[in-house]
C-alpha cells in the first residue's frame, strides 16, 4: 500500500490553513517541515504536542519529519551557494547535532520513525577527504538514530553534496547502516542537471521515501518548478519504476508552487492539480494507496 502525503508548508505558511486543505482533499498523511514560519525542530515538546492535537482532531497522521538536518556547512566556512533551510535557526554542524536530536524527538511525538536528512551544502571542490568526512558524520548520525528506532532518509538534493541517486547510494553503502536509507526526489535530480529516470537504478533497493516535484528548463537555461507531469522529470515513469520493483512506501508532494506563484491560494491550486494528476496515474496503474 502506498501512502499519499504532502509537505505542509508547500500549501501555506499558516498551519491550520494547510490542514484544512489536506482534509478537504481527503489526504490522510502529512510530512511536517515548518509550522507558522518556524521549523518543526525549533518547536518545544509542548508546542509539538499542540500540533499533534491538531492533527489527531482531523484524523491526519505524520509520515515523515522533513528536518533540515545537515543543510549546513561541512567545514567552518560555508560555501557561497546555499539553499533554503525553511526557517531553521541552526547554521553550523554543532547546531545541527541538536537539530538531529530535536528531529528524533519530533518523530517520537508525531508517531513516525522517519526523518529526512541531507549531506551538507555542496562544496565547490568535491574531494575524497570531503566524502570521507561526510561518511563519518552520517555514521555517527545513523548510530544515534538506530538507538532511537529511527530511520534517516538521505535526500537527493541539488543544493547539497549528494545531489543524485548515484551519490546518495554511494553514501548509503559506505555508511552501511539500516538506519540510513535513501529518499528519492526525481525533480531534484533534474534540478541537478541529470536524467532522473536514468539515475533511478542507482537507488534501487534503498528507497524508503519519495518526494514528488517536476521541473522545466527555461530558454535562459534556468530550472524552475512545474505542475507534476508538465516538466522534464517524465511522470508517470518514476511511479512505474517503483511499481515494477514492488516498492511500497510514502509519496510526499513537494511541488514548489511558491516559486511560481506569489499568492498562497495559487500554491494550493497548483498543488491540487499535482495531486489530481498523481491520483490519476496511480489509478491507471492499479496501485493501491491511502
Amino acid at each position: 500500500m502506498w501512502k499519499l502525503s504532502i509537505i505542509n508548508d508547500e500549501l501555506s505558511h499558516d498551519f491550520k490553513t494547510s490542514l484544512d486543505w489536506i482534509q478537504e482533499q481527503g489526504l490522510r498523511w502529512v510530512e511536517l517541515r515548518s509550522v507558522n514560519r518556524r521549523n518543526i525542530v525549533d518547536l518545544s515538546d509542548d508546542e509539538m504536542q499542540a500540533v499533534k492535537k491538531e492533527l489527531d482532531g482531523r484524523g491526519i497522521k505524520t509520515i515523515c519529519i522533513a528536518s533540515p538536518y545537515l543543510k549546513c556547512s561541512l567545514y567552518a566556512h560555508p560555501p557561497a551557494e546555499r539553499g533554503d533551510t525553511f526557517f531553521s535557526q541552526a547554521y553550523d554542524y554543532e547546531g545541527h547535532r541538536q537539530v538531529l536530536r530535536r528531529a528524533i524527538a519530533a518523530a517520537h511525538i508525531f508517531g513516525t520513525n522517519l526523518v529526512r536528512v541531507f549531506s551538507f551544502w555542496k562544496e565547490p571542490e568535491q574531494t575524497p577527504e570531503m566524502w570521507d568526512l561526510i561518511v563519518e558524520r552520517l555514521q555517527e548520525s545513523a548510530l544515534i538514530a538506530a538507538e532511537e528506532g529511527i530511520t534517516l532518509a538521505l535526500e537527493t538534493e541539488h543544493a547539497v553534496n549528494a545531489a543524485t541517486g548515484k551519490q546518495v547510494r554511494e553514501l548509503v553503502d559506505r555508511v552501511g547502516s539500516s538506519a540510513l536509507r535513501s529518499l528519492w526526489d526525481p525533480g531534484n535530480v533534474v534540478w541537478a542537471g541529470e536524467d532522473a529516470i536514468a539515475d533511478y537504478p542507482n537507488l534501487r533497493g534503498t528507497i524508503i521515501h519519495v518526494h514528488l516535484k517536476d521541473a522545466i528548463l527555461t530558454p535562459e537555461g534556468q530550472t524552475k518548478a512545474a505542475i507534476l507531469g508538465e516538466g522534464k522529470v517524465g511522470y508517470p515513469k518514476p511511479l512505474e519504476l517503483l511499481k515494477a520493483d514492488g516498492w511500497e512506501g510514502g509519496l510526499s508532494l513537494e511541488p514548489h508552487m511558491g516559486t511560481i506563484y506569489s499568492e498562497e491560494k495559487q500554491w494550493m491550486e497548483g498543488c491540487g492539480q499535482c495531486l489530481t494528476n498523481l491520483r490519476g496515474w496511480l489509478d491507471e496503474m492499479g496501485v493501491e494507496y491511502e
